[in-house]
């Protein structure tokens, strides 16, 4: 076995469980960019977070990888492909698994911190809800949703709410997970750790009610000190239409990722246009709900992926 497959049948083994990690003391972590968190955001609990890959979305890819190097020798663009797939897919992910329902979040997910406004009188909180829950206070955001392009899905979790009410929150569980349900209802902000190339998401129970079909999504670049705002309308039929979405009562839709170049192509000044995604916020025109927040890394991070691994390949 050559030497730079003997070095991926070790790293694959190690994700696979079946080998120790190896020690690297030479590795160098870059330290996250230095932004203020806001004041008010808890410090993080001690308990397991994601790690922004799921071992899940690998352990499959890394198991054919596995049994490619053993059995016969694998085409470096295909051994490539392999192993940058899952971090693609992966990265970022965020599904608000792993939480109560009615529990208070904000740095509770690795790569992101979340701080929720409240415009309708309520608290400030953003509380994730679990749709497979029943006998709720908000029985449009029970599975299975009936409308839109995920209607009759019930492939949902964890969904994330602006919570309308404090019973009960103070010991960060609320007692009556509820969304807000006040026209216009607040903000959701998440802010990244590392910059994004393109972002995708689901809307939960967003209603044909003209305030709620105007709420937006911001995309923000900090560096450049730009922004690009779309309305939830656009998402119907307009320039960022996604197929089979519709507004309503209980009705769920999926946003495919959209990418900082999609967004540019309708900015006719270079000088507004982005260069990454630094922060992304909700605007919520009512009651509503999120989920499956899917960044992608920046194409930088996933082309050193790709050459990497081509470079260990060749060396065999």
């Amino acid at each position: 076995m050559g030497k730079g497959v003997a070095v991926l049948f070790r790293a694959v083994a190690c994700l696979l469980g079946i080998a120790p990690a190896p020690i690297r003391p030479e590795a160098v972590v870059r330290p996250a960019r230095l932004r203020p968190v806001p004041t008010g955001v808890r410090p993080a609990r001690l308990r397991p977070v994601p790690t922004g890959v799921r071992p899940a979305l690998l352990r499959p890819v890394a198991a054919g990888v596995l049994a490619a190097l053993l059995i016969r020798p694998v085409g470096a663009g295909v051994l490539a492909a392999l192993l940058v797939l899952p971090i693609a897919a992966g990265a970022l992910d965020v599904d608000f698994e792993g939480t109560a329902h009615g529990e208070v979040v904000d740095t509770d997910f690795a790569g992101v911190t979340i701080v929720a406004t409240n415009i309708g009188g309520g608290p400030d909180l953003a509380v994730t809800f679990d749709t497979t829950a029943t006998g709720t206070s908000d029985s449009d955001l029970e599975v299975p949703f009936s409308g839109g392009n995920l209607g009759g899905s019930i492939l949902f979790g964890n969904a994330l709410i602006i919570q309308e009410n404090a019973a009960g929150c103070g010991d960060d569980i609320c007692n009556n997970p509820d969304d807000e349900g006040t026209r216009p209802a607040g903000s959701v902000e998440l802010i990244l750790d590392e910059a994004l190339s393109a972002f995708g998401f689901d809307l939960l129970d967003i209603d044909a009610h003209p305030l709620e079909r105007a709420g937006t999504v911001v995309f923000h670049d900090d560096d450049l000190g730009v922004s690009f705002a779309i309305e939830f309308n656009e998402f119907d039929g307009g320039t960022f239409a996604q197929a089979g979405f519709a507004f309503g009562d209980h009705s769920a839709n999926r946003i495919a990722p959209i990418s900082v170049a999609e967004i540019n192509a309708q900015i006719a000044d270079p000088a507004d246009q982005l260069g990454e995604i630094d922060r992304v916020i909700f605007n919520l025109g009512g009651s509503g709900a999120l989920d499956n927040l899917v960044p992608e890394p920046s194409p930088a991070a996933l082309l050193a992926v790709a050459l990497l691994t081509l470079a260990a390949v060749r060396r065999r």
